[in-house]
């Protein structure tokens, strides 16, 4: 029996890994803004509305709909890193419009919540989204 249900977790992983879409609506964010050599502490979480995020693999872009739409272009993806404490963690090198380099992760964590992290040189923000 204990086969057959790890059997069943894996097959439900794969599937969800072979995904090309993949859609979040975010619930809050705060972000941090690096001042000369050093960051700022992170900003009060805000709540936000219609605000969704869509990764989507086949095309390789990431779009962020906010009030203004933010596009962008996966250059490479890691597959997704598991069995830590921190749960799975998938990990996408990305450039925008204006070919700026930005890092997006984004952790599954084991007690459902999800951060999505958009990392550029000069601010960083993190989004509690959930999965639609």
């Amino acid at each position: 029996m204990k086969k057959l249900i790890l059997f069943s977790l894996f097959i439900c992983f794969a599937l969800s890994i072979s995904a090309e879409e993949y859609k979040f609506k975010a619930n809050n964010f705060s972000y941090k803004v690096k001042n000369g050599s050093s960051w700022t502490d992170w900003t009060k979480w805000e709540d936000v509305d219609n605000v969704s995020i869509v990764i989507n693999d086949k095309t390789k872009r990431i779009t962020i709909f906010t009030p203004e739409t933010h596009e962008l272009i996966i250059q490479q993806s890691s597959a997704p890193k598991s069995g830590t404490s921190d749960g799975n963690l998938h990990v996408f090198n990305c450039v925008n419009k204006d070919q700026i380099p930005c890092q997006i992760r984004v952790q599954l964590n084991p007690d459902g919540s999800t951060p999505l992290y958009m990392d550029f040189d000069n601010v960083m923000c993190i989004y509690n989204v959930a999965i639609e």
